[in-house]
């Protein structure tokens, strides 16, 4: 469990990296779990407060990247790959970038981890 937490907050830390020269009331950033979605929004609970949750509208530039470890020749390697809205399940654990604009939240980007794989049992690749 603490692997699978690890690798997906490496993950966050270099999407907020890259944010680093933005203006910090420009972005925002968010960790947890997939209330409800449609096409249209993502409903967020956040883990660090498990009774609030983030509606997030999804626009045409919002981006949505898979998290998906392999292991190969014996190392653990953190590759991701693009997904879409339509890759969101109830439950799965996300990181999300939003900004606000015009008193909405808008999803910039989501790093989405897999439900069917466990992140701490990666994937062997030869």
């Amino acid at each position: 469990m603490s692997q699978k937490l690890s690798s997906l907050f490496a993950v966050v830390v270099l999407l907020l990296g890259s944010l680093a020269h933005a203006d910090s009331s420009d972005f925002d950033a968010a960790v947890g779990t997939v209330e409800k979605f449609d096409k249209e929004s993502v409903t967020i609970t956040l883990a660090d407060k498990p009774k609030k949750s983030i509606e997030l509208k999804i626009t045409g530039t919002s981006n949505f990247t898979l998290f998906a470890p392999q292991v190969r020749s014996g190392k653990t390697v953190i590759t991701q790959r693009k997904a879409e809205a339509t890759d969101l399940t109830k439950g799965q654990f996300v990181a999300v970038i939003y900004a606000e604009a015009d008193k909405e939240f808008v999803l910039l980007n989501a790093v989405l981890k897999p439900i069917d794989k466990p992140a701490d049992k990666p994937v062997e690749k030869k």
